[in-house]
């Protein structure tokens, strides 16, 4: 089998032990189960609240700032109205009790309006008459029910931010088939620090809370995250579902595969909480995440190239990915060990033809009862197994049948010398070039604004 999942553990070596001690955190041993869930849903460690920080209301649903059905969507004269920040009806947003709704609130539904269509930062004048029609922002046919239920949705206050740092195939297939021991481990050490510099990085930029009566004083201060490491890929399926309030939210349910693929990836939790220098603890201001994130798996993305060159392992970017490639794995073998990346829902319904059902005709009830079924049924297969397999055996199997015969990728004495600092410049600014005009033209398709 491939190794059990890493525990759970604190950045415990610099954090700072006054953050510790107001989330009621242990930084001598991992944390427990218990432990994870309380933090996870905004408490300490222990499940008391946080003492001094602020509980922030649930956000409202786009609905109900804009007076929208529960069926249907809207007409194009009530997209009109959206656009300009009103109700429906032409009338001003306002709360329960009558009162208007500040500007924050009104412009913050409109952006999420048009997130539901496929439609984010200022849409041009063809997305808008795109959605007036009643289709996405592209002009691809619009799923009416996926809409309504983004529109319907309210968000929760925000308690952490989860990261997921993974590896490119061609890596975590590398680590699978290493011929030893030593070996794996080289490999996973690059991830892991890969993981660890890239989490100080997006700490850093992330690491800020607002103060003041309105907000306006920006102020860094000290954050805190744990991470688990996973080392095979298991689709998920999206299932939605509603509460007992009748509010919709998704679930998201393991798909049992039969041979899950290699896949070294990271889920780091970030808790939304910030220690400033005078001991106020406040929300992470999160208009610092905007157009960061692809930022941040670049820098996990080059610091594991650099972790890996250094061992001699050869590496080169991706093109269609700014991912660190190990260039001796060839991409057949990489394609195969990727089966689990085709549509999860795919999965989940092939899955289910296997059961005698058919997915598609399922309520989310029975979805999720017959997913639960299938993983725990997995589980007991493994843990009775006495064949002597085991993932590294079964994923060596599957190379040799595809006629791959793997030697190691370590190659010490083609180690290449660091280029001098002016030279990395340079190169890093090539790189960048199709990278960035890939996202200027991305840019380019919702140009415009209201």
């Amino acid at each position: 089998m491939v190794p059990k999942l890493a525990p759970s553990r604190m950045s415990g070596l610099d954090l700072d032990p006054r953050l510790a001690d107001r989330l009621g955190i242990d930084t001598r041993r991992p944390l427990e189960k218990q432990e994870i869930a309380h933090l996870l849903t905004g408490l300490r460690a222990d499940g008391e609240t946080i003492e001094g920080k602020q509980v922030q209301r649930p956000t409202r649903s786009v609905a109900s700032v804009f007076g929208l059905d529960d069926d249907g969507l809207p007409s194009p004269e009530q997209v009109e109205h959206i656009l300009t920040g009103r109700r429906v009806d032409g009338q001003v947003p306002v709360d329960a009790t009558g009162e208007v709704l500040p500007d924050k609130v009104v412009d913050g539904a409109r952006r999420r309006f048009l997130a539901a269509y496929g439609a984010s930062g200022g849409p041009n004048q063809e997305a808008i008459d795109n959605i007036k029609s009643g289709r996405m922002a592209s002009g691809v046919n619009a799923n009416a029910s996926d809409i309504n239920w983004k529109l319907h949705a309210t968000k929760p206050p925000t308690a952490f931010l989860e990261l997921v740092w993974s590896a490119d195939k061609s890596v975590s297939t590398a680590w699978s088939l290493a011929p030893s021991e030593a070996e794996r481990a080289i490999i996973q050490l690059a991830h892991r620090d890969a993981v660890e510099f890239a989490m100080a990085y997006a700490a850093d930029v992330l690491g800020h809370t607002r103060r003041g009566a309105d907000g306006d004083k920006v102020e860094k201060g000290e954050v805190s995250w744990f991470s688990t490491m996973h080392f095979t890929s298991r689709p998920t399926a999206e299932i939605a579902r509603t509460d007992e309030q009748g509010q919709p939210y998704t679930e998201f349910q393991a798909v049992p595969v039969r041979n899950a693929d290699p896949q070294l990836h990271t889920h780091a939790i970030l808790m939304n909480a910030v220690l400033t220098p005078d001991g106020h603890i406040g929300s992470m201001d999160l208009d610092q995440l905007a157009g960061r994130v692809h930022e941040f798996g670049a820098v996990y993305q080059a610091r594991l190239a650099q972790n890996l060159c250094a061992q001699g392992i050869a590496t080169h970017l991706d093109p269609d990915t700014g991912a660190a490639r190990v260039t001796a794995i060839p991409d057949s073998v990489r394609q195969h060990f990727s089966k689990r990346s085709q549509d999860v829902q795919d999965v989940a319904r092939q899955f289910a033809k296997r059961a005698g059902q058919d997915w598609d005709s399922l309520n989310s009830a029975q979805q999720l009862a017959l997913l639960r079924k299938g993983v725990q049924s997995t589980r007991l297969a493994k843990e009775h197994r006495n064949d002597g397999t085991s993932d590294f055996a079964d994923w060596r199997d599957q190379a040799k049948a595809i006629g791959y015969q793997h030697r190691s990728v370590l190659r010490p004495d083609e180690r290449q010398p660091e280029l001098a600092p002016e030279m990395r410049q340079r190169v890093a600014y090539e790189a960048s070039l199709p990278l960035i005009e890939a996202e200027l033209a991305l840019l380019w398709q919702f140009k415009g604004t209201f």
